[in-house]
């Protein structure tokens, strides 16, 4: 989502300035993204797994949720 600045409004991915919210969204929206829900806990365990590479750290619900959407891809 664009976020509001004194200048017009940011790009939330690469920070590029546009003068117009529905301009930023637009740009936005080229860039791929996929918002996805996770429980905070579950974002902590991610990264500690992408640190560590301890799979006990990747839990059912985690796996279950990533799965979700990378099958929409």
């Amino acid at each position: 989502m664009p976020i509001k600045i004194e200048d017009g409004w940011k790009c939330a991915i690469c920070d590029e300035i546009f003068p117009r919210d529905i301009d930023a969204l637009s740009h936005e929206q080229q860039h791929d993204i996929i918002y996805v829900p996770i429980k905070s806990s579950d974002l902590f365990r991610l990264i500690q797994f992408i640190f560590t590479k301890d799979e006990s750290l990747l839990t059912e619900s985690l796996m279950k949720t990533l799965l979700k959407y990378s099958a929409r891809l």
